[in-house]
């Protein structure tokens, strides 16, 4: 079943960043650039680490990402002061912020828990320039089925504009 976002606006919303400040994400005022935001259970576990280090290394290696500025934005229950080293360690260039209420992932974006409702699911939401949710990705084991679900919509979207 298709998840109830898609086709519509993406939420916005202001959350503390890894570095203890506020981020405002308003989708479809991104300058033109599709945007996406992925939530993850855990900064430190492996597979967050895997997933998280793979969206670094798109954005730098990447043509579908580096040539459309897609914003990459992550999103996790853990505190800005858990997130800060992690985010310092792996030289990740993104915004990376915290949700410690769970309100934005639950409320907002409507994810459920991963695992059998062990953990906080793992879901990667790909928002068009003009702010609209065109698809979500819910694998929770793994990682790179949400690098390459980013780089499927980069392309549609590309092929789209052209």
């Amino acid at each position: 079943m298709p998840h109830e976002l898609i086709g519509k606006k993406a939420p916005s919303f202001s959350l503390t960043s890894s570095n203890d400040e506020t981020y405002t994400v308003t989708p479809g005022e991104t300058g033109g650039k599709p945007l996406a935001i992925f939530f993850f259970p855990k900064a430190g576990t492996p597979v967050c680490t895997k997933e998280a280090c793979s969206f670094r290394d798109s954005l730098s290696d990447n043509e579908a990402y580096s040539g459309s500025g897609v914003t990459v934005i992550g999103i996790s229950a853990d505190t800005p002061k858990k997130l800060k080293p992690w985010v310092e360690e792996n030289k990740l260039p993104y915004p990376v912020l915290s949700d410690a209420d769970r309100k934005v992932r639950k409320d907002l974006y409507k994810t459920s828990s991963g695992l059998l409702g062990l953990i906080d699911g793992r879901y990667t939401f790909f928002v068009d320039a003009k702010g609209i949710v065109r698809g979500v990705e819910d694998s929770s084991l793994r990682a790179s089925a949400h690098i390459n679900f980013v780089d499927k919509w980069l392309e549609t979207v590309k092929s789209e504009s052209k």
